[in-house]
């Protein structure tokens, strides 16, 4: 509104800069360790698992044989030694 009206006109006052606000140094994570595969010693596959192996033979090659044999005696389970395989050797 003018200030011929009535009332003077307020004036606007410049806005007040803020500091930027103050970062507290990043954390640093502390660095993952890698876990230390046990070797086995002369380990030897069950009864069991040498079954499903002779029968899962006839359809696979013999290099996706003798690398899930060497995982399985690793420790690995059939299913993870046979994704191992297949995408190592294939089928």
């Amino acid at each position: 509104m003018p200030s011929h009206y009535g009332k003077p006109m307020k004036k606007k006052k410049p806005a007040k800069k803020k500091a930027p606000a103050k970062r507290k140094p990043a954390k640093k994570k502390p660095a993952k360790r890698k876990k230390k595969l046990k070797k086995a010693t002369a380990v030897r596959l069950t009864k069991a698992q040498e079954a499903k192996l002779s029968k899962h033979s006839g359809h696979h090659s013999a290099k996706h044989m003798a690398m899930m044999r060497r995982e399985m005696k690793k420790g690995k389970s059939f299913a993870a030694a046979h994704r191992m395989a297949k995408k190592a050797v294939g089928k």
